[in-house]
């Protein structure tokens, strides 16, 4: 399988040197292999060592949803193999290599050529691929044994998913200005699961009005190839605290929570946004989603308002509430129902979102 290039940078911490590295992504993948597998293993090895190396590194950037390095923050990984993954630079390479450094370079070179953006996923996310040296009682791929295989004939797909059950090889879409959501980690929180109290004169829940548009909204994200997460996919209660933990825990990047209104007076009806106070990201996130809504849905602007919420507070992403729209006003609960009108607000939202990421207010 022969990619194309994949122009994404990498931000390495050298823990030996305690200096920075910014390197292209295949840069990085060949000092990453050349650490962990001897260069005269065959090709379709130190392939299946390029994918499981690539795929650690993307699995750890924040642009496609990882975390970062844990240990040096600010860096995307390091070179502590008992960390994130080991790395050896050309001057350790030619030290390693001596005389057989050019046939060596080669050889792992062409091996991350030859894989280019291909990573391994499951359910579209980057998988933990680890990898050992030897074989006998841990997960991951077994170096010899990738070695074993190549030798007798296997290909790249076949070695890793002898290795990897139900994966899937498939190429990294990085963020581009045509798809700025593709590799974000994006989270929903559907408001009022399993609350039957919250519903409009009809008896529209509002739980399931909040549920549909998620999903909506879930499915549009997807296409974008974005990760999501929702902190619930059925008719269920969570506390604020659960939902906030899901959030935390997913290390999403951002957070859009959905919800509808309620008023004393029926007549009273129309979209409003609510942003933690001091959170610039979230206020531009909420004024982006806002934005979209009132345009799309032609509703009352009730406005893009500061408030301290638990889920605002609690979260440690940049978060938004909505109030799509109001289930207390007859008109707008009807609205409501309609399965094209939830689609329409979920448009909205990733409009909203897309340009958010954009940079546009």
């Amino acid at each position: 399988m022969e990619g194309e290039e994949l122009h994404v940078k990498v931000k390495v911490f050298d823990v030996e040197r305690k200096k920075e590295i910014l390197l292209d992504m295949e840069e990085y993948v060949e000092g990453a292999v050349a650490y962990a597998m001897p260069a005269e293993f065959p090709l379709e090895a130190l392939k299946a060592q390029a994918v499981c190396s690539r795929t650690i590194a993307v699995r750890k950037m924040k642009a496609f949803g990882g975390s970062g390095c844990r240990r040096y923050p600010g860096f995307k990984i390091c070179t502590d193999p008992d960390h994130c993954q080991g790395f050896l630079d050309e001057e350790g390479r030619k030290r390693l290599w001596g005389s057989r450094f050019e046939e060596y370079a080669g050889r792992i070179k062409k091996a991350v050529e030859n894989t280019a953006g291909l990573i391994l996923t499951y359910n579209g996310k980057p998988i933990e691929a680890v990898y050992h040296r030897a074989c006998g009682g841990c997960t991951g791929m077994c170096q010899h044994g990738a070695r074993t295989m190549a030798l007798l004939g296997f290909p790249l797909d076949e070695i890793l998913k002898f290795y990897f059950t139900g994966v899937e090889l498939v190429e990294l879409e990085r963020p581009t200005s045509e798809k700025p959501l593709a590799g974000r980690k994006i989270a929903i929180d559907p408001g009022r699961g399993g609350e039957a109290n919250h519903c409009g004169p009809m008896g529209l829940s509002e739980g399931y009005v909040n549920l549909e548009i998620a999903r909506s909204l879930e499915a549009l994200l997807k296409k974008e190839g974005a990760q999501v997460v929702m902190t619930r996919s059925k008719n269920e209660y969570k506390s604020l605290s659960e939902r906030a933990q899901v959030i935390n825990e997913s290390n999403a990047e951002i957070a859009v929570i959905i919800h509808q209104n309620f008023w004393d007076d029926e007549r009273q009806g129309g979209t409003e946004s609510f942003y933690l106070p001091e959170d610039e990201k979230g206020r531009r996130l909420c004024l982006c989603i806002h934005r979209e809504l009132i345009s799309s849905l032609g509703l009352a602007d009730l406005g893009v308002k500061e408030a301290d919420l638990y889920l605002l507070r609690e979260t440690r992403v940049p978060s938004v509430l909505i109030n799509v729209a109001c289930l207390s006003n007859p008109e707008e609960e009807r609205l409501l129902s309609d399965r094209n009108f939830r689609e329409k607000a979920a448009n909205a939202i990733l409009s909203g979102i897309k340009a958010y990421y954009h940079g546009h207010l």
